[in-house]
């Protein structure tokens, strides 16, 4: 079987990594929006960067955390619900 460089199929994928510690800031910023609810079009207008930018950081927090998009979605979510500090201080 031929893989992509870094997926992981959905059958052998294991537990999500800590986002911290794979995840760069902006990368992480963009993983706690996306745990926030918004939208490609809101997060890119948020960080003033175009919504195929954000696309891009999806697809590379998806592939970073083993995850499909619904998944990362999910994960995000509930990984805001749980993680303490919920943010940091601007």
């Amino acid at each position: 079987m031929v893989r992509s460089r870094g997926a992981i199929p959905a059958g052998e994928r294991s537990a999500s990594p800590d986002p911290r510690s794979v995840l760069r800031p902006r990368e992480f910023e963009i993983f706690q929006l996306i745990g926030q609810g918004l939208k490609t079009l809101e997060i890119s207008r948020r960080l003033g960067i175009s919504a195929n930018t954000v696309e891009t950081h999806r697809k590379n927090l998806a592939s970073k955390l083993n995850a499909s998009g619904a998944e990362l979605v999910r994960f995000a979510a509930i990984y805001n619900q749980t993680a303490l500090p919920r943010s940091e201080p601007r």
